[in-house]
Formats: structure tokens, sequence, C-alpha cells
């Protein structure tokens, strides 16, 4: 059996060299054997199946590519935080980026009509060393987007609910749905393609925003909006200076933050806090920031609770990975 399978190994792996895959870099087969049942382990975990054997040799040699990865980010003391096998593990870098990886970038001429309000800042203000929303039941269970480009989506609308519930006392929750069809061509939005808290705002300002219940959430993008009936709150929102990390905290203090981020560095996420990113910075995902210590910020994201630390993840509080450089939150 293990003949076999090596013998079929060497035929694939020869193939994806041939077409580029693997930039032209062999993979030795006795790590491929090796590294099989870890394989199988992962597979099963995450219920992954595969259309035929070529693809399935080919993940598994994408899953040697990613544990070698892993292994150097865990060996770089810089980090900060641990890489482990996750259900990103099968995915190139280039896969990784064009599904999950998708924020807009917002076209000017879509806001000189709606004045963005200034920061009001104290700075005699005493800040709480620490903050965490979820404690006091303003955040909502974390969602998984699935195959559906709407990170921005997702977090707009925990945004809303974290301010709803200081408002009100009760948590609602909101439709991500809703804003992906509803939404969808303006403000920069575009459904399942991506958008921007700042642009979901503006529209819920205007519009409202629709409950789960009434609005479930369907992984992709309908045509036409289903459901109108929403709930008016919100006055508008404000933008935070770009690397103020402390106008942040300050608001955070207050209520959940959108905010953007270049999100490269959490393909391979386990736990511990993030320090250093690329040295160009795109920002490419939005997450909800739902607190901080003395030393980070906690995030919410949106690729469910089998990544990360149960879906959450910690930044650095010094503008790691451009953490400062684009947030935004709905004010009332």
């Amino acid at each position: 059996m293990k003949i076999v399978f090596g013998t079929c190994i060497l035929l694939i792996l020869t193939s994806l060299i041939g077409l580029g895959y693997l930039n032209n870099q062999s993979t030795p087969l006795s790590q491929l054997i090796k590294i099989k049942p870890q394989f199988e382990h992962f597979k099963s975990r995450y219920n992954l199946q595969f259309d035929n054997n070529q693809e399935e040799q080919y993940r598994l040699i994408i899953f040697h590519e990613n544990l070698k990865q892993i292994e150097q980010d865990n060996n770089d003391s810089d980090n900060g935080f641990v890489s482990g096998v996750n259900k990103f593990s099968h995915l190139t870098e280039e896969e990784f980026k064009a599904k999950y990886l998708n924020r807009r970038q917002r076209s000017a001429q879509n806001f000189q009509n709606y004045p963005i309000l200034s920061s009001q800042k104290n700075t005699n203000e005493k800040l709480p060393e620490s903050v965490d929303w979820r404690k006091q039941g303003a955040v909502s269970p974390v969602r998984d987007q699935g195959n559906c480009g709407c990170c921005y989506a997702i977090t707009s609308a925990g945004a809303l609910e974290g301010l709803h519930k200081i408002k009100t006392g009760k948590l609602e929750i909101f439709s991500p749905q809703y804003i992906i069809d509803c939404s969808n061509g303006q403000f920069d939005n575009a459904g399942c393609d991506g958008g921007t808290s700042a642009g979901v705002f503006q529209f819920v300002q205007k519009h409202g925003i629709n409950l789960e219940s009434r609005y479930p959430y369907q992984d992709k993008q309908n045509k036409k909006c289903l459901n109108k009936e929403t709930i008016s709150f919100i006055n508008g929102f404000k933008e935070i200076p770009k690397g103020d990390c402390k106008e942040i905290e300050r608001v955070l203090s207050k209520q959940p933050v959108s905010i953007s981020i270049d999100a490269r560095k959490l393909k391979n996420y386990q736990s511990g806090i993030l320090k250093q990113c690329s040295k160009k910075i795109n920002l490419d995902h939005e997450i909800l920031a739902v607190g901080y210590t003395p030393d980070y910020f906690i995030l919410k994201n949106s690729w469910g609770t089998d990544w990360g630390i149960d879906g959450y993840f910690h930044v650095s509080k010094d503008n790691t990975c451009g953490t400062c450089d684009d947030a935004a939150y709905p004010t009332l």
C-alpha cells in the first residue's frame, strides 16, 4: 500500500511541478508519507472531501507547505502568537486571500454627500485598564462567513448590536444577510464581494437594520432585497483618525468598534498576541474590536469558532497590521 501510495504521490507531484503549482521546488516523498496520517486527521476534523485523487494529493502537498510555514512562524520569537493547523491548512496563500481577504477600498465620491463626524477627544479622560464587552452581554455569538466575502457586513452588524445593547439593555441580533442583499451597490458595498463598515453605517442611518430572525444568513448573495422591515436607531457614524490607537481604546471603553486589518498573518493563527506584520500593509479584512487589556486589543473574527481562540484573536496595541488605520463606529 505504501509503495502504491508513494508511486501515486510521485506522479502527481511531478505533474504539479510541471504546472508550476509548487514554484518548481520538489517535496520529498518521505515527508509526504510521514504527514499522511496527520492530513487524514485534518480532513476528518474539518469534514473535507476532494473531487478526485489528483486534487487530494495536491491538497496534501499544500498541507505540507503550510506545516513548514507554521513551524517557521513558531520558531520566530518576535511573532508573539502561536501558529497551528486550522481550517485553512489545505489552502494556498493565494486561495486564502481570494476567498477571505476581500475588503473593498472606498470611493471618495460615495462619501462626499455624507460628512463624517470628527472624533471628540477628551485628553483628561481616565480610561479603564481593561474592557471586554462580552462580559457585558453586548457581543453576539461568533459567525462564520463561509463562502461569502461579507466580513464587513458581519463586523458592522456586530458594532450595531453592541451600541443597541448599550442604549436599550437588550441584545438584538442584526442581519448581515440584509446588509449583503439590500445595501449592495450603495456606499461601496458589493454583497459577497466585499464592502466597508463605514458604508454600512451610512446605509443603516438611511434605511435601518433588519433582525437576523427575519432575515437569516444564507452564505450567498440574493439578487434582490427580500425583507425591508427594519429598526432605525443610529444618527450617523464616526471615523477614528488614521493610526490613532489611543482613540480606538477610548471609544472601545464606551462601545465596540469596527476596524480593518492586514489579515495575511491570520491564516495560521491559533492563539497568542499578534505583534508583527508584513512591511507593506494592505487592509484586506474587517473585524470587530470588543475590548482591550493593557497589552492588546480583543478582536472578534468572522471565520467561525473553530478558528483562533474560539473565533477571537489578540493584536498588540501599536497599530500592528494596520489595526488603527481605518476604524469606525455608529453613533446615536
